[in-house]
């Protein structure tokens, strides 16, 4: 099978991870590659990361180029199943940071808990002792935040997309374009991601790598 087609299906299945982070390069010591499964020779670079579940993996350089590639289509993928079927809820967001009434979801991790206390930062209803929650440690500006799980996703998805909105909306096409927000006074940096069961980001660019010395 095309090694790219693996790597699709490997994505898809959960099997491979969708997030990353290139550490450094160095000459193999024999390390087994995360993407093809293959013995990386000690004639060749392998390449080091840090995959979102905090393990450290090895690769071979054009199979890291591969695995960024299917990965960032994968998500875009997602996405856009995403913002199809929350459409509505999604038009809520963007609008509400088009207005300055829903902030863009900051850096820091949120909570995922029962016993939030508050409104929902999306819907605006009141989210329930018993019921499930997001709660953004340290709040956004000016406020505590917290959201319900299904409104949490679209928060986070727009708010990703709009920090990465010049090499997104390209993946996304002419429709993305046309209907995202306001850009005025947003920061695009984007530092940490990960992916979980109840969240979703982008991958960002692999950093260049630092080659070591034998």
């Amino acid at each position: 099978m095309d090694l790219r087609v693996l790597i699709r299906d490997r994505l898809e299945r959960g099997a491979l991870s969708l997030a990353f982070r290139c550490i450094a390069a160095r000459r193999s010591d024999g390390d087994v590659c995360i993407v093809c499964e293959r013995m990386i020779t000690p004639t060749e670079i392998a390449n080091r990361s840090l995959s979102a579940d905090g393990r450290t993996v090895w690769t071979h350089v054009d199979c890291l180029r591969l695995w960024h590639e299917e990965a960032m289509a994968c998500e875009v993928r997602h996405i856009e199943q995403e913002r199809g079927s929350r459409a509505e809820l999604c038009a809520t967001v963007r609008g509400g940071f088009a207005d300055g009434s829903i902030p863009v979801l900051p850096h820091q991790p949120s909570r995922f808990s029962r016993g939030v206390k508050g409104h929902c930062t999306v819907c605006r209803k009141l989210i329930a002792r018993n019921e499930m929650a997001y709660e953004v440690v340290g709040g956004v500006p000016g406020r505590a935040a917290c959201a319900h799980p299904i409104c949490y996703r679209v928060w986070r998805i727009e708010s990703i997309l709009l920090r990465r909105l010049p090499r997104v909306s390209r993946a996304l096409g002419p429709k993305w374009q046309q209907n995202r927000p306001c850009p005025r006074k947003m920061n695009y940096e984007q530092k940490y991601f990960f992916v979980s069961d109840h969240e979703l980001s982008l991958s960002p660019p692999c950093r260049p790598t630092r080659f070591a010395t034998a």
